[in-house]
């Protein structure tokens, strides 16, 4: 199990993060799954399921 927050990342390198770190099925805790600004709009809910299907992560 391992811990990660979006903030600090953008879409690729949260997504590398998550790769390195072997995961294959991420838990989204947040209690607001959308993220104010343009420079976080990867980490909305829907766009996020998108990548981590993508990158073959379940969600």
């Amino acid at each position: 199990m391992v811990t990660i927050g979006v903030h600090g990342f953008d879409g690729d390198s949260f997504l590398q993060r998550l790769r390195h770190a072997d995961v294959r099925l991420l838990l989204d805790v947040r209690q607001r799954r959308g993220v104010r600004g343009p420079e976080d709009a990867w980490a909305n809910s829907l766009r996020l399921q998108a990548a981590l299907a993508h990158a073959r992560i379940a969600y």
